[in-house]
């Protein structure tokens, strides 16, 4: 499969769950849509953090490491990331093609609710996963897009 036809078919999926998170925020309200977002996915990210070490044989994994397992498992899934900043404590990653965003646009989400989302979303689940890799490891959002021409930074460091 080509990397367009992952991208392509991540966006569509991201698009398919805005519309339903859009439906249970409109039951539920923003704020309880996105606590059970951030539950599931962070149950989701622990998961696939367990899966992750498994296949590299690895109990816990340095920074290093887990940043390599994480920039490689998201670009898998559509995310175009790279590493611009890399320290002891520290490994800064930004992420300039993001289907979650682009999924946002396209079903006309604005601004502020994709953030919103992406914090309880995607963030938890990549938290969670680094977690899994190696606990004294977070990863946060340092600093949301501007827009679709600018990319996400986010960071894993030691907590």
């Amino acid at each position: 499969m080509a990397k367009e036809d992952a991208i392509n078919g991540a966006r569509f999926a991201y698009a398919a769950y805005d519309a339903f998170q859009a439906a249970v925020a409109q039951e539920l309200g923003l704020g309880r849509t996105l606590a059970l977002q951030a539950k599931a996915l962070g149950s989701l990210g622990a998961a696939q953090g367990e899966m992750l070490k498994q296949q590299a044989g690895i109990e816990e994994a340095d920074i290093q490491t887990v940043a390599r397992l994480l920039l490689t498992m998201l670009d898998s899934a559509g995310f175009g990331t790279e590493i611009v900043e890399v320290s002891p404590r520290r490994v800064a990653y930004k992420a300039a093609r993001c289907p979650v965003y682009e999924a946002g646009q396209m079903m006309g989400v604005d601004q502020a609710t994709i953030e919103a989302g992406c914090r309880s979303g995607a963030i938890c689940f990549v938290d969670a996963v680094v977690q899994r890799l190696n606990p004294s490891l977070r990863c946060r959002l340092h600093a949301f897009r501007t827009g679709a021409d600018d990319g996400c930074v986010e960071e894993i460091v030691v907590a």
